[in-house]
């Protein structure tokens, strides 16, 4: 892909090149407006112009006699050719090296990480404060919580009568749909991390990321059995172990530590706004 990107960025830049060097005075015949045409009218100019010894060497005359060539025809030109054939030479070197620069995960303001952060901060955040409510060991913790963060609670999907629909209501009316937090959770932690990918060869099972939240994820479902077996102790010690992976995981995704006081009120699901440039926002 980048290979690709590469070619066709070199290309552009040799024609606009040519354009630039040869094409101010070469509008090519009628009706030729594109910038293929216009380079193929202008590449004669431009590229005839070939220094005296390479004109020579390529049609068979001693590097003296193409010279009394170019001298016979006014010699206009040469230093127009080299200063062309180096700028071109360097725009080849160059092209491949900016465009493996720009690629990956955080290219651009508008990529994967930058996008995946707007969309899931939100939902992360907000299930990492539900979350901490569930803390056996703390005093606060309301009787309720277990049931709010497992429970399938928040609506994905209304249900809705579909208009000039005939079949009864098996087909016409589509029921509404619900998740729990525990899942949204699982959901948007998975996916927040694979944005952070920095290889697009690499499965989701090799990124670090993904492979902290999964192991988060193992840790809390052992803290849900032992509450449903009422085993006390052991729900304090997965949820301990819980919490910590919980940070880790935070701290490669750009988010505070469960430790921060931010966690202490509900947050905002909804999408953020991504603005660059003033008043241009996603």
């Amino acid at each position: 892909m980048l290979r690709a990107v590469a070619n066709y960025a070199r290309r552009a830049l040799a024609l606009a090149l040519v354009l630039a060097v040869a094409g101010a005075h070469v509008r090519g015949p009628a009706g030729c407006g594109s910038l293929a045409c216009r380079a193929r009218a202008a590449a004669p100019h431009a590229f005839a112009r070939v220094p005296a010894a390479a004109r020579a060497a390529t049609i068979g005359r001693t590097p003296r006699a193409g010279a009394a060539m170019t001298a016979e025809r006014g010699g206009e030109g040469t230093g127009v050719a080299t200063a062309t054939r180096r700028a071109l030479l360097s725009l080849a070197l160059l092209a491949p090296a900016a465009a493996l620069a720009s690629g990956g995960a955080t290219a651009g303001k508008f990529t994967s990480i930058p996008t995946a952060k707007r969309r899931y901060y939100g939902r992360v955040q907000e299930a990492v404060y539900e979350f901490l409510r569930l803390d056996p060991a703390s005093a606060e913790a309301p009787p309720e919580a277990i049931d709010e963060f497992f429970g399938e609670n928040i609506l994905v999907k209304k249900g809705r009568v579909r208009t000039n629909c005939i079949g009864g209501d098996a087909i016409c009316v589509s029921k509404e749909r619900k998740t729990s937090r525990w899942d949204d959770m699982q959901l948007t932690m998975f996916l927040l991390g694979n944005a952070f990918r920095i290889d697009s060869s690499k499965s989701p099972d090799r990124i670090k990321q993904v492979q902290m939240a999964r192991g988060f994820f193992k840790e809390v479902n052992l803290f849900k059995d032992s509450v449903a077996q009422s085993n006390e102790q052991a729900a304090k010690e997965h949820f301990k172990v819980a919490r910590g992976l919980l940070d880790a995981y935070l701290d490669q995704v750009d988010l505070p530590p469960t430790s921060y006081d931010v966690y202490k009120t509900p947050f905002d699901e909804s999408s953020r706004k991504l603005c660059a440039g003033g008043n241009f926002c996603i």
